[in-house]
């Protein structure tokens, strides 16, 4: 009767050790994919004019990171629907005052975002198909930051040029009318 509980405390070591290992190897592989991920996702540097948030911050955990930074805000935030907006005093972008600044964050459960634009006033003769001073700086400094060229498009706006960051964020410039330069950092969920 001893050998046989011998054998059973043996055969239930065993068990508890191939448990335990692949415990520990499927923590392992979790914690290999979340430093992958997160490696993957997650910028360090800031570009020009950029605060880097996450698409599923709140409007007001977003509002307090910028103010962080240095952006004075200009009144009371304004809510439009499921769209929250704080705007804030022009700063220097890529070597150009900005007229203002916004935030502007969308609360839609199905395609919000975040984002974070700077509004420029170029050149009297500059537009989309005609870009100015600031605009051709700008496209410059973010392609030689970020190491790539746009990719450029056309949408019912007009033309764009956008650059795909890490994660779900993305840098997107475009004319809204003439002279008046939109660069937006936007952050999806």
């Amino acid at each position: 009767m001893q050998k046989n509980d011998k054998a059973v405390k043996g055969i239930a070591r065993r068990e508890t050790v191939r448990a335990l290992i692949l415990a520990v190897v499927f923590v392992l592989i979790v914690c290999f994919a979340w430093m992958v991920n997160r490696r993957s996702t997650q910028r360090y540097e800031a570009l020009p004019g950029e605060v880097i948030l996450n698409g599923r911050m709140s409007f007001e955990k977003a509002d307090e990171k910028l103010q962080g930074a240095g952006f004075i805000p200009m009144g009371v935030s304004r809510e439009y629907r499921y769209v929250v907006n704080q705007y804030y005093e022009g700063m220097e972008v890529c070597g150009y005052t900005t007229e203002y600044s916004y935030l502007s964050v969308d609360r839609d459960p199905e395609k919000g975002n975040i984002q974070v634009v700077h509004v420029f006033k170029d050149t009297k003769e500059s537009s989309d198909e005609n870009p100015g001073e600031i605009c051709r700086a700008v496209k410059e400094e973010l392609t030689r930051r970020i190491g790539e060229e746009p990719m450029e498009g056309t949408d019912e706006n007009g033309r764009f040029w956008c650059w795909t960051l890490k994660g779900s964020a993305k840098a997107l410039m475009m004319y809204m009318g003439k002279e008046n330069l939109l660069l937006s950092y936007v952050y999806n969920r």
